[in-house]
């Protein structure tokens, strides 16, 4: 899993961080489905970011292999 930028503040803070930016309650979304999560193939890759306005990571292979579907976004 690849996650996106994460900060204590829990906020994207600049035009760069916005379009990265992973809430924590999505980051924790992420890492909780990809624990539990049964994969067909051995190694496997997915972006792990908040739903951005400006975001331009594909979301959509984290959703298809173990559900993660961001409920944040910047």
């Amino acid at each position: 899993m690849r996650i996106g930028y994460v900060n204590a503040q829990d906020q994207a803070n600049s035009p760069r961080t916005r379009s990265v930016w992973c809430s924590q309650r999505d980051v924790v979304q992420g890492l909780t489905l990809a624990a539990s999560a049964e994969f067909s193939q051995r190694c496997a890759t997915f972006f792990a970011n908040s739903n951005n306005r400006y975001g331009y990571r594909d979301l959509q292979k984290g959703e298809r292999l173990c559900g993660f579907v961001p409920e944040d976004g910047a």
